[in-house]
């Protein structure tokens, strides 16, 4: 039996092509609202990825989870959080009044310049994506810039500083999580998503140079679990079953919508018990990594970014 390529794959899914058109619908709205015509917001490229890199395996399974990484013109500057919430709940609206029935998504959401800054900074990963992902959708004449080329001492002075920046935001959010639990559970399993999430994207950066702005934490987990394997058993190693990753998962936008939820104090410990493995793993992942990449430059080897030594 013939292996269906991916282009067959891509031509037997039209309703990829429904979804591209309702995304531009939906992102070329969700900043109008400033009254600046300059500023609608435009997609300038869709992207159709996998984080595990088999995009085949992904469109060849009925209701699989879609993940889309989506430029824009949107202003680099703005709160790119806000305006992707904005295009997603456009999203709904366009699809209901299309009577359009879309799968699961996962939105990766960049300014063409904030995604160009990541590939100077010699980000492999997200050039990656945009290599090996389908366009389903893009505006002609608008390019995206190819990565830089970095060498040993500076592919280690970004992982550095990218390690820097990020390297106690996520425990200090555990911290408020176990201060606020005794007072309200939910806002403390809020907290907690935000230390995943904060672990995550650290991983990512370090090994990757490139985080995508999202608080999916699927999509991050997707993408950092590839580049740092040891991470996919520290749920189950801490005690933690899958749903409570999804409780974990759906706990953002929980708190900040569904008035009803709740969380009993067993479940919070449990999550709470997963989040602090995933912090321990993410905190040796990162060590390890820098140690590796800059006895790499001490010996002037070529490297292509941290994660190379990995693979």
């Amino acid at each position: 039996m013939t292996t269906p390529t991916l282009v067959h794959l891509v031509s037997d899914h039209p309703e990829l092509s429904t979804l591209a058109q309702l995304l531009r619908r939906a992102f070329t709205g969700a900043g109008a609202g400033d009254g600046d015509p300059a500023r609608s917001n435009r997609v300038t490229r869709i992207v159709l990825f996998a984080p595990g890199g088999d995009l085949c395996a992904v469109l060849a399974r009925p209701g699989a989870p879609l993940d889309l990484l989506v430029l824009t013109d949107h202003h680099e500057f703005d709160d790119t959080y806000a305006f992707q919430d904005a295009a997603e709940r456009r999203l709904r609206t366009v699809a209901h009044r299309c009577a359009a029935v879309l799968p699961p998504i996962h939105l990766s959401v960049h300014a063409l310049g904030d995604a160009n800054r990541q590939l100077a900074a010699g980000s492999r990963l997200l050039a990656r994506v945009l290599a090996q992902g389908v366009v389903l959708d893009e505006r002609p004449g608008v390019l995206v810039d190819p990565p830089a080329d970095l060498s040993p001492e500076q592919v280690y002075c970004e992982a550095s500083a990218q390690n820097y920046a990020c390297r106690d935001v996520a425990a200090n959010f555990l911290g408020r999580a176990a201060a606020e639990a005794p007072r309200s559970r939910r806002k403390a399993a809020f907290l907690l998503h935000q230390a995943a999430e904060q672990a995550y994207a650290r991983v990512l950066r370090v090994l990757a140079f490139y985080a995508p702005r999202t608080h999916d934490l699927g999509t991050l987990r997707r993408l950092a679990e590839p580049l740092a394997p040891e991470l996919a058993d520290l749920w189950r190693d801490a005690g933690a079953r899958p749903e409570t990753f999804v409780a974990l998962q759906a706990a953002y936008g929980h708190r900040r919508a569904a008035r009803g939820w709740s969380i009993d104090e067993d479940d919070l410990d449990e999550m709470t018990r997963g989040v602090e493995a995933l912090l321990a793993g993410v905190d040796a992942v990162c060590r390890d990594t820098l140690a590796a990449v800059e006895a790499l430059a001490n010996a002037d080897q070529d490297i292509d970014g941290p994660q190379v030594w990995r693979a």
